[in-house]
């Protein structure tokens, strides 16, 4: 006669799903902060009290001559292919000029092609680890929310006042990316260098 069909093991009960514990959240340090603002603001409090105030000076200023043409790049309507300014005022951040390229170890034709957002950058965190500020450790990261790259394009000549005449290090030492490595490589972090670009979420999502 044909064997009896094998009985199936009756089914293991389900053990019941094993609660996860929730993990602690990751310590975070604010350290210290820097900032640079137009006007005399030099630091947050400083910042944040002058445009609570009142009183707070107006900061609105005509684009001085360092900084572009007003005359050659002012354009009420976009002009195709150009990078053009449709207002002649603005609020300036100044001490740009001022930037001490040695200290970075930067030479003279470098300097005159570093984004000033670079510069700017540089001295925030040259201030940030100073004799009186925390060490940095080699191995923390490098993060930059950073979403405007005017100085790229005027350094290709694509503003209506000209701009070509930029050395090349303009092309090759601007935008986000060079940001994060420049200050990784001068002060010596060996963690992620990593530049977001989100538009106006850019510095919160490089916080995150």
């Amino acid at each position: 006669p044909p064997a009896a069909p094998a009985v199936p093991p009756p089914p293991r009960p389900l053990l019941p799903p094993t609660p996860l514990t929730p993990l602690p959240p990751p310590a975070a340090l604010i350290a210290a902060t820097a900032c640079r603002y137009p006007g005399a603001a030099a630091s947050l409090t400083s910042a944040w009290a002058g445009m609570a105030s009142p009183r707070a000076p107006d900061l609105q200023a005509p684009t001085p001559w360092p900084r572009w043409d007003d005359e050659a790049a002012y354009s009420p309507t976009p002009v195709p292919g150009c990078l053009v300014s449709y207002t002649r005022h603005a609020a300036w951040t100044a001490g740009l000029a001022g930037w001490d390229a040695a200290a970075f170890r930067v030479g003279a034709a470098e300097a005159a092609a570093t984004d000033p957002a670079a510069r700017v950058l540089l001295e925030l965190v040259a201030g940030l680890s100073g004799p009186a500020a925390p060490s940095l450790p080699s191995a923390a990261g490098v993060y930059v929310g950073a979403m405007y790259h005017e100085y790229v394009d005027a350094a290709a000549g694509g503003t209506a006042g000209g701009g070509g005449g930029l050395p090349s290090h303009a092309f090759v030492g601007s935008g986000p990316p060079y940001l994060v490595g420049r200050v990784a490589f001068h002060f010596g972090l060996g963690g992620p260098c990593v530049s977001t670009d989100t538009a106006c979420s850019a510095s919160l999502v490089a916080t995150h």
